[in-house]
């Protein structure tokens, strides 16, 4: 039985180095089109597929994450500031009249 998790073993480690190196292109870009949510999912997906079958099953994985991510919504809204200054409510133009 140990006989078969040390010959296992590089395989496994090595599918998961090659699903996080696939994993990590759309990762990056759903962390730049602020949708982080669909970047965690592709690499998770991306490292239970390279476990599984390698780079083999991982890069197309990853390709089409990737197009999925640049061919939906461009970016979300960003948040608005809101900038509350004493001096700005306090040193209003006013205007004569």
């Amino acid at each position: 039985m140990s006989d078969l998790f040390f010959y296992l073993l590089p395989f496994i480690i090595g599918g998961m180095l090659s699903g996080i190196v696939c994993g990590l292109l759309p990762f990056f870009l759903a962390l730049k089109r602020r949708r982080h949510w669909l970047g965690f999912f592709a690499l998770t997906v991306c490292v239970a597929s390279g476990i599984i079958l390698g780079a083999i099953l991982a890069f197309p994985i990853a390709t089409s994450f990737s197009a999925a991510i640049l061919l939906t919504q461009q970016r979300e809204p960003k948040p608005k500031k809101v900038t509350t200054s004493a001096f700005a409510d306090t040193h209003k133009a006013k205007t004569p009249v």
